[in-house]
């Protein structure tokens, strides 16, 4: 047998590295945990035969894979599990299984998924309403600015100030009611664009 086959045939005896320790030397404590979802899916398993809650270790590795949590919340919780629903969003087939799930929930525990569903097209339809909103509002202020320079002018003043006290009264009453509307829809208006473009 040659040198070179030699060390062939001692390769194939010894596959780990010779740097790691030899599989009779490992304790009970350097073995590495197993960590992925072939691995959580059978602490799933477990948990369903056994009918109750795994420890916190084991949870925190069923939550990393949005498959595992998703069976974990639906068939040993039986319920939703809040903090694995950032990881089972990361796949949208799972997230829609566990929305559906949820949805078959008692009604006051719906309301986090709901709630985090719907939150960017509840801000899509608010930002429309407000945009709609301004351009409604936009006109109508141009419209009390344009009676607010006619009741000003000086023709007008001039005929109130003959037509008696009691109807220069009314007519001051008036500009104060156009000016007071004037400011509360500028008001409005510029809250309304501030709004939109921090929604932007």
């Amino acid at each position: 047998m040659t040198n070179r086959t030699r060390s062939r045939t001692n390769e194939m005896k010894t596959p780990w590295n010779k740097k790691e320790k030899h599989p009779s030397e490992l304790r009970v404590g350097d073995a590495p945990k197993p960590t992925g979802v072939d691995y959580a899916m059978s602490m799933v398993r477990k948990a369903v035969t056994m009918e109750k809650w795994l420890e916190p270790e084991s949870e925190e590795i069923i939550m990393k894979h949005p498959k595992a949590a998703y069976y974990y919340a639906a068939k040993v919780l039986r319920d939703r599990w809040i903090e694995a629903e950032p990881t089972i969003r990361q796949d949208p087939d799972w997230w829609k299984k566990y929305k559906k799930f949820v949805k078959s929930l008692p009604k006051e525990k719906q309301s986090y998924v709901t709630e985090s569903t719907n939150r960017k097209t509840v801000l899509k339809e608010s930002t429309q309403v407000k945009k709609r909103l301004l351009g409604e509002l936009v006109p109508l202020l141009n419209e009390m600015k344009d009676i607010k320079y006619k009741l000003e002018s000086k023709d007008v003043i001039r005929r109130m100030k003959s037509v008696g006290q009691h109807k220069e009264s009314l007519y001051e009453e008036l500009c104060n009611t156009v000016n007071s509307s004037i400011k509360q829809i500028e008001s409005i208006v510029f809250e309304l664009l501030e709004e939109v473009e921090d929604l932007a």
